[in-house]
């Protein structure tokens, strides 16, 4: 993935991450470990897109592999700090309906992926 792809990931991941209002340890910690697998520096300046319209915008500027890999990152994301917050759930779902990917599938990933943090 190249740099401006790796940084339009990053600025959907960050949406959720501060889609709560409050930016956990264990969800800076999952950041660091996003821009480190993106070869981006630590200290990579990213905007943080929170509201889900915009997030579909960005998600429908990346490819195929990148969407599918976008969406897994934000289940990764929303389980990092060991809590769902609801507006994470709405970013997911709004990401996950525009990928066509059902309710129901992404709350099984959701479930999963919390069993195993």
């Amino acid at each position: 993935m190249d740099t401006e792809t790796s940084q339009r990931v990053c600025e959907i991941i960050a949406g959720l991450l501060f889609a709560d209002g409050d930016f956990h340890t264990e969800e800076a910690k999952f950041f660091s470990r996003l821009l480190a697998r993106f070869g981006l520096p630590n200290d990579t300046k990213v905007e943080h897109i929170e509201d889900a319209t915009a997030a579909i915008t960005r998600l429908r500027e990346l490819g195929a592999t990148e969407r599918a890999e976008t969406l897994a990152l934000l289940i990764e994301a929303a389980v990092a700090d060991g809590v769902v917050h609801p507006a994470e759930r709405i970013l997911i779902g709004a990401v996950g309906e525009e990928l066509g990917v059902a309710e129901e599938v992404i709350d099984a990933r959701l479930k999963l992926a919390l069993a195993k943090s």
